[in-house]
């Protein structure tokens, strides 16, 4: 994976790349040692089993190495190959998937990586993680300033795009925004108000509601449904 990351983006190193990046994803799926725990622990005796610490979890160890190249790959693949940048984020997504809470010491290093690929190329996947790890760690003190500056950056982002009409992908853009923020109002309404102007918010969705596109028009009536629900004043 390396040796493919330095030579850069190229027809030769993308197709390389991704096959790789697509077997790691697939590993941190099915490299999880807790089912195989949980069997084993219904089969011994409780009191004969020693209290021990925990082991780290394969998928931590695995990306803990990897986080350095997923870096690059999400960063410096976002504009040259949204496939092999969504390969990458993939990892992320099944790593959190696999590991739940135990993704926590990532997110101080996956955030800032989010964010600057985003700032780069504006992807739906992208907006996907984004909206997992604060569903996942928004009530967590330690993390919350990281998660705010994220979603504050991402938001700053995605209303210029809205203002300057001009992305290629801004119907598929949209709609994963929105259905964000839809998850998010029902999931996490106190963390949501307290870094967003949902006034801005409602101002973003009514121009996402005057496109052509059905899931725009969808998912921006979904947002105005659930921002009903949010305290008002």
């Amino acid at each position: 994976m390396e040796a493919w990351i330095a030579q850069g983006p190229g027809p030769e190193s993308n197709v390389r790349l991704q096959t790789t990046v697509g077997m790691l994803r697939m590993l941190m799926t099915t490299l999880d040692t807790r089912i195989l725990e949980e069997d084993l622990l219904e089969l011994e005796d409780p009191k004969s089993r020693p209290r021990t610490q925990a082991d780290p979890h394969p998928v931590s160890i695995i990306l803990q190495k990897l986080m350095p190249l997923l870096r690059v790959v999400l960063c410096q693949w976002a504009l040259d190959s949204s496939d092999v940048a969504q390969s990458g984020c993939d990892i992320l997504e099944r790593s959190l998937a696999t590991l739940a809470d135990d993704y926590a010491p990532f997110v101080g290093e996956v955030a800032p990586i989010i964010a600057q690929a985003f700032e780069a190329s504006p992807a739906h996947f992208l907006v996907e993680h984004m909206a997992h790890l604060v569903l996942r760690f928004h009530s967590c003190d330690p993390l919350r300033p990281l998660l705010s500056t994220l979603v504050q950056q991402m938001s700053r982002k995605v209303k210029q795009i809205v203002e300057e009409d001009k992305y290629e992908d801004l119907s598929v853009l949209c709609d994963c925004w929105l259905r964000a923020l839809h998850s998010l109002i029902k999931k996490a309404p106190t963390f949501l108000l307290e870094n967003e102007d949902f006034d801005s918010l409602f101002t973003l969705a009514f121009k996402v509601l005057q496109r052509p596109e059905p899931r725009t028009f969808q998912s921006s009536c979904r947002f105005f449904v659930s921002g009903r629900a949010i305290p008002q004043g």
